[in-house]
């Protein structure tokens, strides 16, 4: 968090930070690959294509998942897969209520130049492609017909 308030948004994002490549650098794609495929530096010690690729089969694996800007459908194709999940799901996860948190520091907006544009691309260029197919599978499983949504194995 120190560094994330030294620096710009650009540089933060270029910087050789473990942090950073844990915690920002194509977050999704590496946890969802596998973190055995991670040195000790947080860098993938395979190929972007073959990363991308076992995100996408391990969470193609999955019963269920969701979006985060697709929650509350998210939630009932979830309840559909055989989680059993509360009633009302509150999402307290979002920015109104960060702002509101004791544990985070409002910081000042920053405009995106073309440099920091093309790191916040390099940091998020797998999770784009994870991201994609995500949709097109929580479209076409929201349109399976319930009785067959559960059918996946975990």
């Amino acid at each position: 968090m120190r560094r994330a308030r030294e620096l710009l948004l650009g540089p933060f994002l270029a910087a050789d930070y473990l942090s950073v490549r844990n915690d920002v650098d194509n977050v999704i794609t590496h946890r969802l690959a596998g973190l055995k495929y991670l040195d000790s530096m947080g860098r993938l010690i395979i190929g972007d294509d073959e990363a991308v690729a076992l995100a996408i089969e391990h969470l193609g694996s999955m019963s269920a998942f969701g979006l985060v800007d697709r929650y509350p459908e998210s939630a009932a194709l979830i309840r559909l897969s055989g989680v059993n999940l509360p009633g009302h799901l509150e999402r307290t996860n979002d920015l109104a209520s960060l702002r509101e948190s004791s544990g985070f520091e409002l910081v000042e907006t920053q405009a995106i130049d073309e440099e920091t544009e093309a790191e916040i691309q390099r940091c998020t260029r797998l999770d784009q492609r994870v991201y994609e197919w995500a949709c097109c599978e929580f479209e076409r499983r929201s349109r399976r017909p319930a009785a067959s949504a559960g059918s996946r194995e975990t």
